[in-house]
């Protein structure tokens, strides 16, 4: 029996396990993912229970190869409590970005599939690919499109260095446009009436629409309806008044509880103090 493959497996091994030391320093890793993602390069990298590869530029793969993980803790907090209200054991996800919400939801145990819609095509590419190396690609049903109100086009506006803060708005921007492209638009209650979306087998909606919710939630009424529990990001300041009041008049028209999602859990907001809420915070609805 030739020695050459176990010298040749003990040799990366000890490759292996240099680099991991040498990149053990949070200092050098930021360099190194610096260095990568000047050369456009994307990063593969294995974790306990997934893989992915990710962009080492984007604010999503730095914190993914920086911290181990994209608020996995938070999500895994918000599969469970949504188990518990729900019989559905699917997750409607609204701004899939690349992946890793997905990949989590799934891996909680928690959720047997995932409808996930993703309009950006540089974010589709990645989150496709990581579905397919984890095998996920029965499970997770892929809607390139962003949701709105009325089914048709809209302009997607880029943000330079994060693949997340891409949105439809074109007003009361927080950051410089990068760069535009035209993409497809669907409403949720559209994929109902289309039979693409079974509004039983939902069991947690996750939103992460970039200050577009007002428009989600208006023709999303067949899943509000059923007080499906729903996670979303509320931030003041991408919404005029009106916006904003009529967001949490919505929220709250639907849902008999409203919690800001804290590390430690979730803290009950009343309807009176979320109408004066004036800074961005994760809410859950049940």
């Amino acid at each position: 029996m030739s020695l050459a493959p176990k010298i040749e497996r003990t040799i990366r091994s000890l490759r292996d396990r240099v680099l991991d030391g040498l990149l053990s320093s949070r200092a050098l890793r930021k360099a190194a993912y610096r260095r990568l993602s000047v050369n456009d390069n994307l990063v593969y990298r294995r974790f306990d229970d997934h893989d992915l590869v990710v962009d080492p530029g984007d604010l999503v793969g730095k914190t993914v190869l920086e911290t181990g993980d994209f608020e996995r803790r938070r999500t895994n907090m918000i599969c469970r409590r949504a188990a518990c209200l729900s019989d559905g054991r699917t997750v409607l996800e609204i701004g899939a970005n690349i992946g890793t919400q997905t990949l989590y939801f799934i891996r909680s145990g928690l959720f047997d599939s995932v409808i996930s819609l993703e309009p950006d095509p540089r974010n589709l590419e990645l989150l496709r690919l990581n579905l397919r190396i984890n095998g996920l690609g029965d499970r997770v049903a892929v809607v390139p499109a962003a949701a709105g109100a009325v089914a048709g086009q809209l302009t997607l506006r880029r943000d330079a260095g994060n693949s997340g803060g891409a949105t439809l708005r074109a007003e009361r921007l927080p950051h410089a446009v990068e760069s535009e492209v035209t993409v497809p638009v669907v409403t949720i209650d559209g994929l109902v009436e289309q039979g693409d979306l079974d509004p039983a087998a939902i069991g947690l909606i996750w939103m992460d629409a970039e200050g577009f919710e007002d428009e989600i939630l208006s023709a999303c009424t067949q899943l509000l309806s059923r007080r499906t529990p729903m996670a979303f990001e509320f931030t003041p300041g991408f919404y005029d008044d009106a916006t904003r009041l009529r967001i949490l008049r919505t929220v709250y028209a639907n849902y008999g509880h409203v919690s800001i999602i804290e590390d430690q859990g979730f803290e009950p907001l009343a309807e009176a103090d979320a109408m004066v809420l004036m800074r961005r915070v994760d809410l859950f609805c049940c």
